[in-house]
């Protein structure tokens, strides 16, 4: 629910890619922007502990697609929690007269930077494609959890348009599939608890 708090106090609700926010976190209202990278670092950590989670119901089926998967999604959470990182790094020095928007803009029109911004961006929607497509495969889910994993995909090019209402529903179907997969686990994983507890060694 962090993410999703995150998206709700983004001040820019024109679904604006990673470098124009980076531009706009350096204009006044410094607070607000402080508030959702904590949020987005926060949530992408908690996203990262509960990554293992998102392996159990390939234990049967899927195994290498499923593992594939949430390797390439966490790169993505992983790029989350630095870019969150560098918002506040960003606010920081701008606060403080180190660095102005005319100077940032050469850094990011830099070939590597882009490619890093832009490397994220597709780890994450990648990540859940796959992941999308691994647990159609392995079918120990419910059927609406990877649907909603395309659609959140799907979203993708069209965001920029539903402005603030799209980011934060895109974020919170990201939420409710990411729910519906821990407690697809939860449910396969008593029952084995259960016969271990009847059957001692």
């Amino acid at each position: 629910m962090a993410l999703v708090l995150a998206a709700s106090l983004n001040p820019n609700p024109t679904g604006a890619n990673a470098a124009s926010v980076l531009q706009l976190a350096m204009m006044p209202g410094g607070d607000r922007w402080l508030a959702m990278a904590a949020a987005l670092l926060v949530g992408s950590v908690a996203l990262l502990f509960g990554l293992p989670t998102l392996l159990i119901p390939f234990a049967d089926r899927a195994r290498g697609l499923g593992g594939t998967a949430v390797a390439v999604f966490a790169l993505g959470v992983l790029g989350c929690a630095g870019y969150a990182m560098m918002l506040i790094f960003v606010q920081a020095l701008a606060v403080e007269g180190a660095l102005r928007p005319a100077r940032l803009e050469p850094v990011l029109d830099d070939a590597g930077v882009a490619m890093v911004l832009f490397g994220w961006v597709g780890s994450f929607y990648l990540g859940g494609l796959l992941l999308a497509l691994a647990l159609l495969r392995a079918r120990r889910t419910a059927v609406w959890v990877p649907i909603v994993l395309l659609v959140v995909v799907g979203m993708l090019p069209f965001v920029s348009m539903m402005g603030h209402v799209g980011q934060v529903l895109q974020v919170l179907l990201l939420a409710v599939a990411l729910t519906g997969i821990a407690t697809s686990a939860v449910q396969h994983a008593t029952p084995t608890a259960d016969r271990g507890d009847r059957h001692p060694s």
